[in-house]
């Protein structure tokens, strides 16, 4: 390997091999015309059976791909949360839900402030998630706190006269 080995169409010009074999093989070209000597960087000869033992045909372009595809996702993601956005129907935070609870009431405690006129009402259920509810309604009688508590439970008022027990805070 070592020796004048390169062809050239006219003449063939002095050639040199330097360098160790398992590094780098540096091939020194003196040109004739000139007269000067030119290193010229053959071949990487581990390195090089490494990367075509591992396919670097197929690993070489992944980073640029990679990048590409990053590139244009931002691009396209830059470009859809830019848009305007109409929407048609419009958010309403001013409505009440009605839930329907199925539950089994064990009790209800009514507190009844009469300086405040406010009544609260602590319900006890059996269900594990949903063990207590409380309600608060702006009156202090007692019979228009068990029609109250009845519509918003939805069960006649003796259910929740037999359930109910009273504090009165005066």
């Amino acid at each position: 390997m070592y020796g004048t080995e390169i062809a050239s169409r006219k003449r063939l010009p002095q050639v040199r091999f330097w360098g160790h074999q398992s590094l780098i093989k540096i091939q020194v070209v003196t040109v004739p015309l000139i007269g000067r000597t030119f290193p010229v960087f053959m071949t990487f000869s581990r390195p090089l059976n490494f990367l075509q033992r591992v396919g670097w045909e197929f690993w070489l372009p992944l980073p640029l791909i990679a990048a590409l595809l990053w590139v244009g996702g931002n691009l396209m993601a830059a470009q859809v949360l830019s848009r305007p956005y109409d929407s048609v129907h419009a958010l309403q935070a001013d409505t009440q839900l009605d839930v329907k609870l199925s539950v089994t009431i064990l009790t209800m405690n009514a507190r009844i402030d009469r300086r405040r006129g406010v009544t609260t009402i602590s319900v006890k259920t059996t269900d594990s998630t949903l063990s207590k509810l409380e309600y608060e309604f702006p009156i202090t009688q007692a019979s228009q706190v068990e029609a109250a508590i009845a519509q918003e439970l939805a069960m006649p008022i003796a259910g929740v006269r037999k359930l109910i027990s009273y504090q009165i805070k005066d």
